[in-house]
């Protein structure tokens, strides 16, 4: 496995959507139609966590496209599929996205904590992931991107990705896994 976090790049709150179809495969399961999502917990399924109506998903995207996807205006919806495998020379991204029920400025920091294959701990200190106008019944884009290829070593890497919202204090703890297959 071969891994990078992207540096801080924290979104500025251009990247949200009226609506969104995030779906995963394989064991993450999310669909997810994004028009009104101001009721608690409005991501559901692997790799999403919710407190309150603060919600975050973490999905790995294999298209290397995605980002075209996702830059477009908010009457366009972005077709986004996860996975949770990698073989070998396979590429993908691990994102975070998230949605509050309450909007107004809002600034997010996120940590993240590694466990490759081979059990090394790799440990990436919190830093401003957004900034911009959390708009209710909106997905929005951290600036969190985790870039992933797979060596054809076989195994399974856990990441542990903490956002913490800067006004509130409210904390979430994403889980997600990822099987590297050869």
């Amino acid at each position: 496995m071969r891994s990078g976090i992207v540096p801080g790049r924290p979104t500025t709150g251009t990247k949200r959507l009226r609506s969104a179809v995030l779906a995963g495969a394989v064991g993450i399961g999310i669909c997810l139609a994004a028009t009104n999502v101001q009721a608690a917990c409005a991501f559901k399924g692997k790799g999403t966590v919710c407190k309150g109506d603060f919600s975050a998903m973490a999905l790995l995207i294999t298209d290397p496209n995605w980002r075209a996807k996702w830059d477009t205006p908010p009457e366009t919806t972005p077709h986004l599929r996860g996975s949770d495998k990698l073989g070998k020379g396979e590429k993908g991204t691990l994102l975070t996205f998230v949605t509050a029920g309450r909007g107004g400025p809002t600034e997010l920091a996120c940590e993240v904590t590694v466990k490759d294959p081979q059990g090394k701990v790799q440990k990436h200190p919190a830093q401003l992931c957004y900034r911009g106008d959390m708009v209710p019944g909106h997905i929005h884009l951290t600036g969190l991107e985790i870039a992933l290829e797979g060596d054809g070593e076989p195994g399974k890497a856990e990441f542990t990705i903490g956002i913490k919202n800067m006004k509130t204090g409210t904390r979430l703890s994403l889980k997600q896994q990822v099987i590297f297959t050869q």
